[in-house]
Formats: structure tokens, sequence, C-alpha cells
């Protein structure tokens, strides 16, 4: 073989490479961006279960607070979401009902 196709092998090889490496280096970077989502989202509901275990505390403790926490309850209207806070599901004909207009400014 002559040394100019010499040359021009090693020159493909270190390129297989350089694509090898670049490809690697994506898959990292994607797989520590999820794991990096993954963690947040875990923080983030983390933080809303502490949360709320403090202010379901001070129901139990403060008038206020529990009508408060009566008028969130009042707000749910997706069957699910009155499944996790022990309600009945709402009439069909109800569950589309607009929230109240200072609900809405708080969301």
């Amino acid at each position: 073989m002559s040394r100019i196709k010499q040359l021009e092998v090693k020159a493909l090889e270190a390129q297989k490479k350089a694509i090898q490496a670049r490809k690697a280096l994506k898959t990292a970077q994607s797989v520590a961006a999820k794991k990096n989502a993954a963690q947040k989202r875990k923080d983030d509901t983390r933080r809303k279960i502490i949360f709320g275990g403090f202010m379901l505390n001070k129901v139990k403790k403060d008038a206020d607070i529990e009508r408060y926490f009566g008028e969130f309850l009042r707000t749910l209207t997706k069957t699910s979401d009155r499944r996790l806070f022990d309600l009945k599901p709402l009439p069909e004909s109800t569950n589309n009902i607009p929230r109240p207009k200072e609900v809405n400014q708080a969301i």
C-alpha cells in the first residue's frame, strides 16, 4: 500500500473515531438531561407533599385555614382530583361549571 493510501486510511479511521466520540457524548448528555429532569420532577413532587402535609395539619388547628381548605375542595372538578381528597365525583352536569372569578385569578 502506498504512503498516501495509508495516510488516507488513517484519516478515515480518525474521522470514524471522532464521529463515534461525538455520538457517545451526545448520548451521555441526553441521559444526564433526562436524569436531571426526572430529579426536578421528584423534587417538585416532594416539595408539594411536604407543604401539603403542613397545610393539612394547619387545617386541623385553624378555623380560617379550614375555611380556605373547604373553598379549595370546592374548586376540584376532575373526578381523579376529587378522589385524592376522598370526595364524591360531581354530577356530570356540574363537571364543566366555570370556576369562580377569584379562583381563576389565583391560578
